[in-house]
């Protein structure tokens, strides 16, 4: 009898989850720096960002390299497959943690840049 390929699965997961946090926490980090030294940001936001994205981006890379194994793709098609398995599942995820009083805030502001035109 064959062995399971689950810890295989499992693995593949863990490792992709654990290179888009480490990625997620190193982008993030070199964005949220700069709004700090302007003053456009605090310390403690920037934290708060930072958890969120390199969170985030782990959980897409995670389902971006598992459903590439789970089917089994390989070679160069692998790479495309991570790639945009990955974007999506981030694209959904910003969608979903977006607050709505953040949108809310900036579409009141910009309503008000246009009204100020």
């Amino acid at each position: 009898m064959a062995a399971s390929p689950k810890p295989v699965i499992a693995a593949t997961a863990f490792g992709g989850f654990i290179a888009g946090v480490v990625t997620g926490a190193t982008l993030t980090s070199v964005r949220t720096l700069k709004k700090i030294k302007k003053g456009e940001m605090t310390p403690k936001q920037a934290g708060k960002e930072i958890i969120k994205e390199s969170g985030s981006l782990g959980l897409a890379t995670s389902v971006g390299v598992t459903a590439t194994a789970l089917l089994g793709i390989s070679g160069i098609l692998s790479i495309a497959s991570v790639a945009l398995v990955t974007a999506g599942t981030k694209y959904a995820l910003d969608s979903a943690l977006t607050d709505d009083s953040t949108e809310a805030q900036n579409s009141t502001s910009e309503q008000a840049d246009t009204a100020a035109e």
